[in-house]
């Protein structure tokens, strides 16, 4: 059974069309479910001191990733894989440079990342200036949790890059469903004892993970950074 199941989940699509709408498919079902995950947090949590919190603090992991983290994106790593794969039979050359790309991504990302935690009491006034001392000092500690989400979805997004370019564009396509049913999960069964968004991102990471291991991407741990 557990072989069934990767075989599925590796299914190759070779035809633009066909992939182009999985894809877009899934990508309106992620829609849904996130209209259904804001719906289920407002109803459970309720409009008030609490829920702001909870959305003040994406503000600045949401930044980190937009302006740093997406470097480590589809767009940009796929041309380069598949430049490093020509005239190589066992992809040791991609292999080898998303490898580093790895290491240079985690290092960077986890030096960022301290640094923000460190400076958070002071960035906090900024982000939003008309909070109360008790829901500044929960902002503080949500948003260092939070800082963890640029890290791992950079990550999964490097992980994301590999399966499209070997064609594996349906687990790519079920991550954002993955994403978002991890953290609608933790809202109903987890809240307040367990933080719904990590159990989101632990879930969209570990999804991809069959086929990380699979192909073998990640020969060896690392962290050759040249």
């Amino acid at each position: 059974m557990p072989k069934r199941i990767l075989t599925f989940l590796n299914k190759e699509f070779n035809g633009i069309n066909e992939a182009a709408l999985l894809l877009g498919g899934f990508a309106f079902l992620s829609q849904i479910l996130g209209l259904i995950r804001d719906r289920t947090l407002a109803s459970m949590i309720g409009a008030g001191p609490v829920l702001d919190v909870y959305y003040a603090a994406f503000r600045v992991p949401d930044f980190i990733y937009i302006s740093i983290a997406s470097l480590a994106s589809i767009t940009v790593l796929l041309p380069f894989l598949i430049e490093k794969m020509k005239g190589s039979e066992d992809n040791s050359k991609a292999k080898s440079f998303l490898n580093n790309i790895f290491s240079a991504y985690m290092i960077f990302m986890i030096v960022i990342s301290i640094i923000i935690a460190i400076l958070m009491p002071y960035l906090a006034h900024y982000i939003a200036p008309g909070f109360s001392p008790a829901q500044l000092a929960s902002l503080v500690t949500t948003s260092r949790i939070m800082l963890l989400s640029p890290v791992f979805i950079g990550l999964s997004n490097m992980i994301g890059t590999v399966t499209q370019l070997f064609r594996n564009f349906f687990i790519f396509s079920l991550s954002p469903i993955f994403y978002n049913f991890g953290i609608l999960f933790g809202i109903i069964y987890f809240y307040p004892i367990c933080n719904q968004f990590l159990l989101g991102l632990l879930v969209y990471h570990i999804q991809l993970q069959p086929f990380l291991f699979s192909q073998s991407v990640f020969q060896r741990k690392t962290w050759k950074v040249f």
